[in-house]
């Protein structure tokens, strides 16, 4: 069972939101209440040095990095050399393609989650974000999927 208490400032001159206090009251099986409270816009105190954040925040950085690299190096190096343009170079070439574009359009939104502890952009950034990350996962998916005509060109 969860209630939810509000306490607000109602004494704020300065024109910008008053700060929000929620208090989080939780029941277990066993009828064990705790008691939470955060002030809204402010993060849990329960890391505060933003510790998992920021070694979070590096390790999808060096993803990044070492997906971007990756990925042009895979490219450069089927469109370059000839002896590699075979059909099955195309499928990882595409999914090289796929994979570049998402880790730069979409896994930097993830560093700046885990940095910040939360999702800092609008609503349509987000359903932005969550669609076009979809989009690419699954053009990912389906770009290599064998179909029977690709099946019976590539034994020949």
């Amino acid at each position: 069972m969860k209630q939810l208490r509000e306490n607000s400032c109602s004494n704020c001159s300065f024109g910008h939101p008053s700060s929000a206090t929620t208090s989080v009251t939780t029941e277990s099986m066993d009828g064990v209440e705790q008691t939470s409270s955060t002030t809204a816009g402010s993060p849990p105190i329960s890391d505060p040095f933003n510790v998992m954040g920021l070694v979070g925040g590096t390790v999808i950085s060096l993803m990044i990095v070492v997906g971007v690299v990756g990925n042009l190096l895979v490219f450069s190096a089927i469109v370059r050399c000839p002896q590699l343009r075979r059909s099955y170079n195309a499928f990882i070439a595409s999914l090289s393609i796929t994979d570049l574009v998402f880790n730069v359009s979409v896994m930097p939104f993830y560093v700046d989650t885990f940095v910040h502890r939360g999702w800092r952009f609008s609503d349509p950034v987000c359903r932005w974000h969550t669609f076009f990350g979809t989009v690419v996962i699954v053009s990912s998916s389906v770009s290599g999927a064998p179909t029977p005509a690709r099946c019976s060109t590539e034994r020949s």
